[in-house]
């Protein structure tokens, strides 16, 4: 199956896109955590990241996604509105860990479009470790940024949630402009 430039692009814009937010916010945000971790803390996170990525996609894309597109021979489209929303849905868990509800809102949404994302590039390219990639990098970066002390709730500042609504809106341009490459490839 041949890329095409544009669907690099897109590829690109979602390896790069949510990770570098998260540093800038781990480091230079309102919660300014930096990097003064504890190496143990920093591999047990890094473990637990790659690890939740490769299973949730696995789970996902690997499965959810291709039983309803080849099994049910749902549209490509609306399967992949099914899962994002199913994935949004399940990280409002984390109100009941370390999350206020604005924040698991807020997290929901951008799981939503991140997993459409995901979703379209899996649709795109039939390659889950792509998708585990992006997936884990978004995660890994995501460290600084849930970090919490002392059972504290994360509480994120109005210019946070407006970063991650914006972030959020374009990994959903993002995965539309490659399901509709895709639909017009007639892959």
């Amino acid at each position: 199956m041949q890329m095409t430039d544009e669907l690099y692009k897109n590829i690109g814009l979602s390896v790069l896109l949510f990770p570098l937010v998260n540093i800038a916010l781990s480091v230079f945000g309102s919660r300014g955590n930096g990097l003064e971790y504890a190496w143990h803390f920093l591999i047990e996170q890094l473990a637990i990241c790659i690890a939740v990525a490769f299973a949730e996609e696995l789970f996902f894309r690997g499965l959810l996604l291709r039983e309803l597109v080849f099994s049910f021979k749902v549209r490509t489209i609306v399967a992949s509105l099914l899962v994002s929303f199913v994935f949004g849905i399940l990280h409002l868990v984390n109100v009941n860990s370390y999350a206020t509800w604005c924040y698991a809102i807020v997290q929901s949404l951008c799981a939503f479009a991140v997993s459409f994302n995901l979703s379209a590039i899996f649709v795109s390219t039939q390659k889950l470790w792509i998708c585990v990639l992006i997936h884990a990098l978004i995660n890994i970066t995501s460290i600084g940024v849930e970090v919490v002390g002392n059972g504290t709730q994360l509480v994120l500042s109005n210019m946070d949630i407006m970063t991650f609504l914006l972030v959020s809106f374009i990994y959903l341009v993002s995965g539309v402009k490659i399901m509709n490459q895709k639909m017009v490839e007639g892959r």
